[in-house]
């Protein structure tokens, strides 16, 4: 696939373009409005995202997509964590699509960019196990053969996005021949989606139970010879959105929090002058870029074309995943702190950003997990280096 890669000056206007728009559809009185609607997102705001050809700014041309790199795509979903925008873009146009752009299935492919493209077809990917793990021995659901080909699903995926939105899922199992990816209609008897109980309001997670659940050889979209390496990466893929959403959310706090304690008194002079805030502040804004840093590295390194080898992926993805959710955790609860009791109210946006921060975290992969991915790529090279 050839990558169109937009110019500095481009990237800023759609940095602009995208917050004003979100600005105005999607401000944070709607964002609360939508907390306890049933749907959780603004189905006129997703198809007014489709027109602006957001869905399908990263997927190639031959199926109407614009075949930009996943590093300009990135500004919007920053954008989209910035705003803490609930809707099924990311789910649906960036990981499920990018499953499969990466897959070996041709035929479903071009059946199906298009209509997720254009809106009509929402999609979702379910893979998680227990506690989130996204490793290909810990994938929930687990599969057995079928009459003619086929397969058959059990089990439960966990934290599914948009589960309760979607029409199709890439659902990835395990069994004692490898991993295999699927496709599912979600009303395919046999499906459960509980929604989860998850501290932050504004997304939709959900548990997804398969019973039994029927798959025909030409709904497969991988193979056990090549399903683990399609899992890997569209977990970076989530990983490298969820970090941008975190980046969003870092970045916004920041600029929030140091407005709020130039305005804030105490004694006579604004908080802001006090070196425990200032020194505070700085130590945010550091993140904030050092951040930054980290999600360049890891969009340029999940493109659809890039070519980048496995090792350098998985490095610079799991590198910005662990480092940019705890980091907007910590500028989070920094933020608290500095807001001080207004900042732990109800009517007060900074808890909005920390819990989605904080489901962040679990999402496509804890923390943990991804240092322990760049342990694994890392050491056995300076093993071998230290041996010469």
């Amino acid at each position: 696939m050839n990558i169109v890669r937009m110019s500095a000056g481009e990237r800023t206007e759609l940095q602009q373009t995208s917050r004003r728009v979100l600005a105005e559809r999607a401000p944070m009185g709607r964002v609360r409005e939508l907390l306890d609607d049933d749907l959780g997102h603004d189905p006129t705001l997703f198809s007014a995202l489709v027109e602006l050809g957001w869905t399908g700014m990263h997927l190639p041309e031959t199926a109407g997509g614009s075949g930009v790199a996943f590093a300009d795509t990135a500004v919007v979903i920053s954008e989209l964590g910035r705003a803490v925008t609930a809707g099924p873009l990311v789910s649906s146009a960036i990981i499920a699509a990018g499953a499969l752009v990466l897959s070996a299935s041709a035929d479903q492919s071009a059946l199906l960019l298009p209509s997720i493209i254009d809106g009509s077809v929402i999609a979702t990917v379910a893979l998680a196990g227990q506690g989130g793990h996204c490793s290909a021995a810990s994938v929930g659901p687990t599969w057995r053969p079928a009459a003619g080909g086929g397969i058959t699903i059990d089990g439960e995926a966990t934290f599914v996005l948009d589960a309760a939105s979607a029409d199709v899922m890439v659902v990835f199992a395990r069994g004692e021949g490898g991993v295999v990816a699927a496709l599912v209609d979600r009303s395919h008897p046999g499906i459960t989606v509980t929604p989860t109980t998850a501290l932050d309001q504004t997304r939709r997670p959900a548990s997804v139970r398969f019973d039994g659940v029927e798959v025909s050889a030409s709904s497969m979209l991988a193979e056990p010879r090549d399903g683990a390496a399609l899992l890997a990466a569209v977990v970076d893929i989530g990983a490298t959105a969820t970090a941008l959403d975190s980046f969003g959310i870092a970045e916004i706090v920041v600029e929030r929090t140091a407005e709020y304690v130039k305005q804030r008194f105490q004694f006579g002079r604004s908080i802001g002058s006090f070196q425990a805030i200032k020194h505070r502040l700085a130590d945010d804004v550091l993140l904030v870029e050092t951040s930054r840093v980290a999600v360049d590295n890891a969009a340029a390194a999940v493109d659809l074309g890039a070519g980048m080898s496995v090792r350098e992926r998985v490095i610079a993805v799991a590198t910005a995943k662990a480092y940019v959710c705890d980091a907007a955790v910590t500028i989070c609860g920094d933020s608290l702190q500095s807001h001080g009791g207004i900042g732990f109210t109800w009517e007060h946006d900074t808890h909005l950003y920390f819990k989605r921060a904080m489901l962040n975290q679990a999402l496509f992969g804890t923390s943990r997990w991804h240092r322990h991915r760049v342990a694994d790529e890392v050491l056995p090279l300076a093993r071998s280096s230290s041996t010469v």
